[in-house]
């Protein structure tokens, strides 16, 4: 069962390719990540995450 969520941007101006930005995201994961107990009832806490890099600055569509 999923009770809502919220969303958040971060702005990461020190990742500079996909490599960065993955190792970023598997570190924030394993933050949140967590298993505790409510009245003999395991809950657990969890994490998602979406990724984009920017183009460079010299690329026009």
């Amino acid at each position: 069962m999923r009770f809502g969520g919220d969303e958040f941007m971060l702005l990461a101006p020190f990742t500079h390719n996909c490599e960065q930005l993955d190792r970023l995201a598997e570190t924030l994961i394993l933050q949140y990540a967590s298993v505790f107990e409510i009245i003999q009832n395991q809950v657990v806490i969890s994490a998602s995450l979406g990724g984009r890099m920017r183009p460079p600055r010299w690329y026009r569509p």
